[in-house]
């Protein structure tokens, strides 16, 4: 997941390049349908890149839950062996 992460930032920065070289002023429908294009593209990225940090914080949430639940299940175990 880092390397998406590290991609999508990469892909990020090239398109905000590429979106500065256009000049917003420039009336040449193409070059607008270009600009608007290369726009789509980068909220398109930006959304996938927060999507992908929010899967990394759930999936930490996620082993912090599971790593608590084995403990408590060791702990239960141990209980009950002892009679408890």
């Amino acid at each position: 997941m880092k390397e998406q992460v590290q991609k999508r930032r990469r892909k990020i920065k090239g398109l905000e390049e590429r979106i500065n070289l256009t000049a917003e002023a420039d009336q040449d429908p193409q070059r607008q349908k270009l600009r608007k294009a290369l726009q789509d593209n980068l909220e398109t990225c930006r959304e996938r890149l927060a999507n992908f940090q929010k899967a990394r914080d759930n999936s930490e949430l996620i082993q912090a839950e599971l790593d608590h639940l084995e403990c408590e299940g060791a702990r239960l175990l141990v209980v009950h062996a002892q009679g408890g």
